[in-house]
This record gives C-alpha cells, sequence and structure tokens, in this order.
C-alpha cells in the first residue's frame, strides 16, 4: 500500500467512466501485471463493486455480505478460492477488513437507525488508489514499449550478424533469439545488446547496399501490408451496421423490458419507466456483468442505445446460465451484422421463465423497503 501511495503524489486522476466504481475496477484491470494478480481476484473485486451503491461509493463503502453470497455473486466460486483471492486484494491494500468478534459482517444501528459499529470489507482505500493504479498501468505500458522497441534493435543485430558474419558462433545466435522469444525486462535486453555489440564489433551501423538488378521491377506486383491491424478492425466494426434489425425499430416498449427482466431491476433504485431511464440501468449492468467497453461501445453501433440496453437487460436475466456474457453479446452482434438477428425474439428467449431462474444476487431488500 505503501507503494502505491508514494506514485498518487501530484498524479492527476485520468478521465474516468461515468460510474466511478467500474472505472477503479477499470484501473485495477489495467494495472494487473504490476500488481501481480489473475483474472479471479479482478473477478472477486467485481463481485464486492456489486455490493456498493453509487451513492454510497464517495462516503462509506462497506460490503457486509457472507461469504456464501459472495460465493453467488462471483459465479459460484469455491469459498478456498474465494477467501484466498479476499487476502489477496487486503494484502495489496486494495481492501481493509473489519473483524467481527464471532467472524461475522453486520451492522450495528442505534434507535435511531445510524450505524454505531459496521464489520465487513472496506473498500475505501481502492477509491483512494485509483490514480495510483492508473500511473502504475501507464509505467507498464511505456515499459513493454521500450522493450518491444529494445528487441527490435536486437533482432537487426542478429540479422546483420548473420549476414556480415558468417563464421559467427551458432552458439550465441542460438541464445539471442531465445532471449527475442521469451518474456524479459529492459535491463537484460540491454545487457545483451551491449554484449553483443562487445563481442562483435565488426558489425557495421551503416545500412546495406542493396544489389541492383538487371531488369526493371515493373514486372512484380507489391503487397502492402498494415501491421495496425487493430485500427482497421476498429474502423470496420465502427462503419458497419445491421441489416436486419435497424435500431430504430425496437418492437419492445419499457413496460415489456422490465415485465419480462425482472432480475434488472433489483439492481435499480426506482423501477425506470422511460427509455433514457432503462439504458442508465443497462449502462450500469454492462460492466457489471463483465462486459469488456469495446463490446458495449460495438454494440451501441449495431444496435443502437436502445437495442443495447434491451441485450444486456435480457443477459441480466439469463446471467445463472451465461457465463461469458461478453463472448455472448458479440455473437448477437455477429447474427445482427449479417441480418439474421431479430431483437424481440432475442430478448423473449433469454427471459424466458421456463429457462432461467431467479438472479443469485440481487439487492431485494433494498427494493422492498423502496417499494
Amino acid at each position: 500500500m505503501q507503494k502505491l501511495n508514494d506514485r498518487s503524489k501530484g498524479i492527476p486522476l485520468a478521465a474516468s467512466a461515468t460510474d466511478p466504481r467500474w472505472a477503479a475496477l477499470n484501473a485495477v484491470r489495467e494495472a494487473r501485471q504490476r500488481l501481480g494478480i489473475k483474472d479471479r481476484t479482478i473477478a472477486v473485486l467485481r463481485g464486492l463493486l456489486t455490493f456498493v451503491p453509487l451513492e454510497v461509493w464517495t462516503g462509506n463503502p462497506m460490503v457486509h455480505a457472507s461469504n456464501a453470497t459472495l460465493q453467488e455473486r462471483c459465479d459460484g466460486m469455491d469459498e478456498r478460492t474465494l477467501r484466498r483471492h479476499l487476502a489477496t486484494l487486503v494484502e495489496l491494500g486494495l481492501l481493509i477488513r473489519h473483524q467481527s468478534p464471532n467472524k461475522k459482517r453486520y451492522v450495528v444501528r442505534n434507535e435511531a437507525g445510524a450505524p454505531v459499529l459496521t464489520y465487513g470489507f472496506d473498500l475505501s482505500p481502492l477509491r483512494e488508489a485509483v490514480p495510483a493504479l492508473i500511473a502504475l498501468a501507464e509505467e507498464h505500458n511505456a515499459e513493454l514499449v521500450q522493450i518491444r522497441a529494445l528487441k527490435a534493435v536486437l533482432r537487426d543485430r542478429l540479422y546483420r550478424l548473420e549476414h556480415d558474419c558468417p563464421d559467427a558462433p551458432e552458439q550465441v545466435i542460438v541464445e539471442y533469439r531465445r532471449l527475442l522469444r521469451r518474456d524479459c525486462s529492459v535491463q537484460s535486453l540491454e545487457n545483451a545488446i551491449a554484449l553483443l555489440k562487445q563481442r562483435l564489433p565488426e558489425i557495421s551501423s551503416a545500412p546495406q547496399q542493396t544489389r541492383i538488378l538487371s531488369d526493371s521491377d515493373g514486372q512484380n506486383d507489391r503487397h502492402i501490408q498494415s501491421s495496425n491491424k487493430e485500427h482497421i478492425e476498429r474502423r470496420t466494426c465502427e462503419t458497419q451496421l445491421p441489416t436486419g434489425t435497424p435500431p430504430s425499430r425496437v418492437e419492445l416498449s419499457v413496460a415489456d423490458c422490465t415485465k419480462l427482466a425482472p432480475n434488472a431491476l433489483e439492481f435499480a433504485l426506482t423501477k425506470p419507466e422511460t427509455w433514457p431511464e432503462l439504458i442508465g440501468l443497462a449502462d450500469q449492468l454492462g460492466p457489471c456483468l463483465g462486459i469488456s467497453h469495446s463490446v458495449l461501445e460495438k454494440s451501441r453501433v449495431v444496435l443502437g442505445e436502445k437495442g443495447r440496453a434491451i441485450a444486456v437487460l435480457g443477459l441480466t436475466q439469463a446471467y445463472p446460465q451465461i457465463r461469458q456474457p461478453d463472448r455472448y453479446l458479440n455473437a448477437l452482434l455477429t447474427k445482427a451484422n449479417s441480418g439474421i438477428l431479430n431483437l424481440k425474439r432475442m430478448f423473449q428467449s433469454l427471459t424466458s421463465t421456463q429457462r432461467h431462474h431467479r438472479f443469485p444476487a440481487g439487492n431485494h431488500t433494498y427494493v422492498t423497503a423502496i417499494a
């Protein structure tokens, strides 16, 4: 925790998402390499955050849920695995465990209903560590860029070694080729480049002269290859629109959606009555289900705001049976791009009462009190 506190000094908070809870979770996800945590630890943290209402996040975000309830929220995770990942989060300083005398988690209130004693997990350290987590992620990304550049330099030296020094030891070449295939640090790559330069000082840093051919290259066809495939795919996703289900034609009303997807309402403070309210609820539920920001943005382009909200509400209702909502939604978008997706039938299939049971972890008591 001291390491995070030291890095957070003087570091501005980066632009976060609409919901600061999921912005904090994204910060942990981006810094997971430096923190040394796995995806299941992040899944446990996501389960804890689902118990913290948005209005409580800036105050005293405490989680009093039992291990059995946390197991349900974390996709039925084994209790020993759950306790191990909770201990990891406490050790990193992202949580504070307030233990009660009987090892239970609960709240003691006075006659006015104000909390006197609270036992459970305090998530305020996670909230305060967000700037430091963002700094760790940026530092890790910068190091990856530096490693990529050093590997390129080492690859260039080896290429020149093979062409300019045919008598070079084969063992040296194999050793450095093996280093290029491994995950290595900046220091190890710099040492390898310096050692290669010492062993082979005759390697020239000047570019080689290309041999002039006797004929022109007019008969050759050039193949232009782009290494930036990610941006090409992103532009394709942004410009590709569905042909079978236009976003503007949604054959469902707000009342139909709330009636068929009651599990989603358990996470709402008030029952949505309009499309903007329903879309806002879906925007909060999407990251909670583990759907990435890129897939959510792609669904907005392909299905529209209303279509994306309907898909997220349906996945929330069918969550106990769908283990990977992110991949499921991506498959639905593929169907939409092919023109074979019907939003109404898809939503009715996901919310079928014959197939699905009650969502295992909703704010049942809180919603009842509001109603």
